[in-house]
């Protein structure tokens, strides 16, 4: 009798020491969803809508401005000294990529007459020699200098359908710029004797002999997209939806869309070279047609143009000349100084046995 009600208060115990204790149930905390961050854009307002985006197609400003969004670089200037952007450095003579050469002409050779004329030469035509005099040519051979420039590219460029960008895209650049149905600044063409990709990433471009530019390591084509436009002429370019409307980049924004007499909107490009940096710090560029100048600057004050370029800003300007006077300033216009200047010289014709 004792020894069965042990037993069972034993049992009793065993089994209530194996239970775990009764706890309150607390339900878990639901977490709160982030809220989507609104997208990062710009609004900058145009007088003008540009008249096509190929780039040897127009030098209208309003297409200038959008190319600074969809390319980038080549080269860049701040503070009045040349920066590299898709290339690895800017060539000088000091550091090897440019250099001075001694060259040998000789009859039907393009040369650089003392004249400043890209001519072949022939007896009768006059040049600079090696050492700087100037020697009539009589059929005996010349030596000449000519400069030769070394380019490299970065090696992390895509086009933004991404095709890697080489050196033979600048190639196809500079064969549609010399095409003489292209309408772009023959000058320097007319002194290039050759231009060529020795790689991928390697270009390079020599002057005929006697051309010493001094802005030699400016002499670099702005790429263009061979593989998307190599099958068509550069006649058929200047007017090609391809290459006028919606123009390959490599820059920090593709185009989206183009809706005519309205504006153009721009998206950040995901394959940019320089993404890993955090670059571009917006998601979206619309570049709006305002061309007049009165809606343009009620649509500054309202809020709905972030950026007024500083053609359209003169407009505005000359139409309302106290809108920075505004009490709220909400207005401030940003300026910078022009590389250009101008001059006004007198006396300069050389006189006579002046070499």
């Amino acid at each position: 009798m004792y020894l069965r009600a042990f037993t069972i208060l034993f049992v009793l115990t065993l089994c209530a020491a194996c239970t775990e204790p009764t706890v309150s149930s607390t339900p878990t905390p639901v977490p709160t969803p982030s809220p989507t961050p609104e997208p990062k854009t710009l609004t900058v307002c145009l007088l003008d809508e540009p008249d096509s985006l190929y780039l040897y197609g127009t030098d209208s400003l309003a297409a200038q401005h959008v190319w600074q969004a969809i390319y980038d670089g080549p080269l860049d200037s701040r503070n009045y000294v040349h920066q590299p952007v898709i290339l690895t450095d800017v060539p000088n003579l000091a550091d090897g990529n440019a250099a001075l050469e001694t060259v040998t002409v000789q009859a039907g050779d393009r040369v650089l007459t003392v004249g400043g004329e890209v001519v072949e030469l022939a007896p009768g035509v006059t040049v600079r020699d090696v050492s700087g005099r100037r020697v009539t040519f009589d059929g005996t051979p010349i030596l000449m200098q000519s400069i030769i420039v070394t380019f490299t590219l970065h090696p992390d460029l895509y086009w933004s359908d991404g095709v890697l960008l080489t050196a033979d895209d600048s190639v196809f650049s500079f064969e549609l710029a010399a095409d003489p149905v292209t309408p772009t600044d023959k000058h320097i063409i007319e002194r290039t004797a050759n231009y060529h990709a020795v790689d991928a990433r390697t270009v390079v471009w020599s002057g005929v002999p006697g051309f010493l530019d001094h802005a030699y390591f400016l002499n670099f084509w702005h790429p263009l997209p061979r593989h998307a436009w190599g099958h068509l002429s550069a006649a058929e370019l200047l007017s090609a939806e391809i290459s006028t409307r919606h123009p390959l980049g490599w820059g920090p924004f593709v185009l989206r869309e183009w809706v005519s007499s309205d504006h153009i909107t721009l998206v950040r490009n995901p394959i940019y070279f320089r993404a890993p940096e955090g670059l571009p710090r917006l998601d979206e560029v619309t570049f709006r047609f305002i061309p007049d100048p009165t809606t343009l600057a009620g649509e500054l004050l309202a809020g709905r143009c972030d950026v007024v370029t500083h053609e359209a800003v003169n407009a505005v300007r000359a139409a309302f000349p106290s809108i920075e006077e505004d009490e709220e300033g909400a207005i401030a216009a940003l300026s910078t100084y022009d590389a250009r200047w101008e001059l006004l010289a007198f006396g300069i014709s050389p006189g006579s046995g002046y070499d």
